[in-house]
């Protein structure tokens, strides 16, 4: 995961970011898997670290995939820009096996009502991100996308 700037012409721009994956709230990484309830806390006795890491490889890059399609829909509403509003929103959602973004949700707001539409609106606008389905492998997957509203100098 990586940062992304968000170049407009006006002085400040919008900063798009992602949180390192070891610093994700545990209840952010619950695969979902047909027909059954799991929880982020409860690993199962036959995953191996390689099997571990190989997941977390895995929602790396699904999170990757999902800043990247945000990036273009990506917005930061100009009244929060002209009274120096920063936050960070924490979404959630589930990704389907078709790559369809579904249940976006607030997990954390960023204090800014404002901030916090714009983040909904923008990850919804995204709709469904194709990359995704080979990723996913035929299973939906919850997942957890911080979204860093940042002024900049400049």
């Amino acid at each position: 995961p990586g940062s992304w700037n968000m170049k407009r012409r006006e002085s400040t721009s919008g900063s798009l970011s992602s949180m390192p994956y070891d610093e994700w709230p545990r209840t952010g990484l619950t695969p979902a898997r047909p027909g059954t309830e799991s929880s982020a806390d409860e690993t199962p006795h036959d995953e191996t670290a390689q099997d571990a890491e190989a997941t977390a490889a895995a929602v790396r890059t699904l999170q990757s995939l999902v800043y990247e399609a945000l990036a273009t829909h990506f917005s930061y509403p100009p009244l929060a820009r002209q009274n120096g509003w920063q936050g960070e929103v924490r979404l959630g959602m589930h990704i389907e096996p078709s790559g369809e973004i579904r249940r976006i949700h607030v997990l954390a707001s960023s204090g800014y009502g404002i901030l916090d539409r714009a983040a909904l609106r923008s990850l919804k606008a995204v709709g469904r991100v194709p990359r995704a389905v080979e990723l996913l492998r035929g299973s939906g997957f919850d997942l957890v996308l911080p979204v860093r509203y940042r002024l900049l100098d400049g």
